[in-house]
């Protein structure tokens, strides 16, 4: 069982000079189950499979597990982004109705200190609910979750693309996706401070730079689907995803109507001649960035 305990904490966000990040806040820090004393499914072996089809077999239920691993570490830590500290993100599917909705918990391993100053590594532990896998126009980069129980979706399709959208990009390579990162709403205890709000006004102001000739939200994916080598039910497979590109960067979609999950993010913080498309772009970057690791729990 998970233990959820969550408290909204005041984050201090502190950029010096713009080469660094840290985060510095209080909280609830509860430890629970490590990945693998989760409740376990019977998962199905997609080893016989040909990439194609075994994509199509990757289908969630209640109790599988998605690991991801991102920069970001939460708002418990001091963090230096210019570092190359990863932090691993375990999503345990609550409830999943394939191109209708879904509900999880996740939890982040964090480094902490307790009340003697040594240090020790908890994982927080919070929810996300009501996420609109049906015709929701936008996703939700892990980096901006809330960190408490119950927080809700806010109407995006949170880790996937929905069901309307993901038809434009399956059927004609093409579609309309919204990242949420002009929404100062999605961005919870982050957008209050007034560093993100500098990095977000650049942001902004880039965007309306280029309107004039560029949709930000127009998203392409290329003919073929690439092959992603992931570990699923404990085996390093190749399943399939479609590489989609808009302005604000690339991701990987798993390709496959019924749970198309977006398996990674990458910002593009760069113009095409390798200049900074403004500045701190670099740092908004290893804010957003994730991809996933491994897939368990998975049923055809």
């Amino acid at each position: 069982m998970i233990i959820q305990c969550m408290k909204k904490n005041k984050l201090t966000w502190v950029i010096t000079a713009f080469l660094g990040i840290s985060f510095i806040g209080a909280g609830c820090a509860t430890s629970v189950p490590d990945i693998e004393d989760l409740p376990r499914t019977t998962p199905v072996d997609l080893e016989a499979f040909e990439p194609a089809e075994r994509t199509m077999h990757v289908n969630f239920v209640s109790g599988s597990i998605i690991q991801i691993e991102s920069a970001f570490t939460g708002f418990q830590d001091n963090v230096d982004l210019n570092q190359d500290k990863q932090a691993n993100t375990v999503i345990v599917i609550d409830r999943f109705a394939p191109q209708t909705v879904a509900n999880m918990t996740w939890n982040r391993l964090v480094d902490l200190k307790d009340e003697n100053g040594e240090a020790i590594s908890q994982r927080l532990t919070a929810n996300l609910i009501g996420i609109n896998l049906n015709d929701s126009p936008q996703f939700w980069l892990p980096a901006f979750w809330p960190e408490e129980e119950g927080a809700s979706s806010r109407g995006t399709s949170g880790l996937w693309i929905s069901r309307e959208r993901f038809e434009g990009l399956y059927r004609n390579r093409i579609s309309t996706l919204n990242t949420s990162l002009l929404d100062i709403g999605s961005y919870g205890a982050l957008g209050e401070d007034p560093n993100v709000r500098i990095l977000l006004e650049r942001l902004s102001a880039e965007v309306q730079r280029v309107s004039g000739r560029i949709d930000a939200n127009l998203s392409k994916a290329e003919k073929d689907p690439v092959k992603v080598s992931l570990l699923v039910n404990e085996k390093m497979l190749d399943i399939e995803a479609l590489k989609v590109t808009n302005w604000y960067g690339e991701f990987l979609v798993l390709n496959n109507p019924q749970n198309p999950l977006i398996l990674s993010f990458s910002f593009q913080d760069k113009n095409e001649d390798g200049t900074p498309r403004f500045k701190g772009a670099n740092l908004l970057k290893k804010l957003l960035d994730y991809h996933v690791t491994a897939l368990k729990d998975v049923l055809s």
